[in-house]
């Protein structure tokens, strides 16, 4: 009995392929803090009175500095953050049209936080930017944690004074 060959050229579609292990899901790229009257007049009393010590120690550059400082921390502080599709698969992690393989990152970690979104932070093998922060709910995250935990080392993640400063002013 002769075998039916495929023409060359003919792209194999996902459906026979060897089924691939993958979590999806979408999510705002970063957590959202809804800021008050009194975030905005905090900011701009602080922004005020570093100005006014800058100018007192004639410091023009430090002024003009803090003045610029104070327009993007409000501008970003008002941006609401994307809906981002994040993936984790086999290969690697996606996040929006960003891929990231298994072989440029070194490990994860899972935080729970309740009442939240949960957190899961990437360790790549890098100097700058060493961590990816990546929003996840908690059913997507048991399924993300397996499928990580095959591929990378799970670590305990300490947040940094930058992290603890940037999520007191609501980053």
């Amino acid at each position: 009995m002769a075998q039916k060959r495929k023409p060359e050229g003919v792209v194999q579609k996902e459906s026979e392929a060897a089924p691939s292990r993958e979590v999806t899901w979408r999510a705002a790229e970063y957590e959202y803090t809804e800021k008050s009257v009194v975030w905005y007049l905090a900011v701009g009393l602080a922004a005020f009175l570093l100005v006014l010590f800058a100018l007192w120690q004639r410091n023009f550059f430090f002024a003009v500095f803090i003045a610029i400082a104070v327009v993007v921390l409000i501008t970003m502080g008002r941006k609401r953050p994307p809906v981002v599709e994040f993936r984790v698969s086999e290969e690697g992690v996606t996040i929006g049209k960003r891929f990231s393989p298994f072989e440029q990152l070194q490990g994860f970690s899972l935080r729970e936080r309740p009442g939240r979104l949960h957190e899961l932070v990437l360790m790549r093998k890098a100097v700058v930017a060493p961590f990816i922060k990546i929003p996840v709910d908690a059913q997507a995250a048991v399924r993300v944690r397996e499928l990580l935990s095959e591929k990378l080392p799970e670590a305990e993640h300490k947040e940094s004074l930058l992290d603890l400063i940037a999520e007191w002013l609501g980053f």
